[in-house]
């Protein structure tokens, strides 16, 4: 998964410097769609790396602290 994950974030670079530098040509359209889709299949497997640890955790630490404030009082 990690190796598949650098390899997108590669490709997403990759083709969003093509986009800057081939805008005038006519492999705009077909490069842009190439493009938005490499950064939607990002955006789907975003759930299933590690990388939304940081998300999760973070919820866990603010319900943590919730329920930590609720028994105080």
């Amino acid at each position: 998964m990690d190796l598949s994950f650098i390899l997108l974030l590669l490709l997403i670079a990759i083709t969003g410097l093509l986009l800057l530098v081939l805008r005038q040509s006519s492999a705009m359209g077909t490069l842009l769609i190439v493009h938005l889709g490499l950064v939607m299949t990002l955006f789907l497997t975003i759930p299933y790396g590690k990388f939304v640890h940081g998300v999760y955790r973070s919820g866990a630490l603010l319900k943590w602290r919730l329920s930590a404030s609720d028994n105080r009082l």
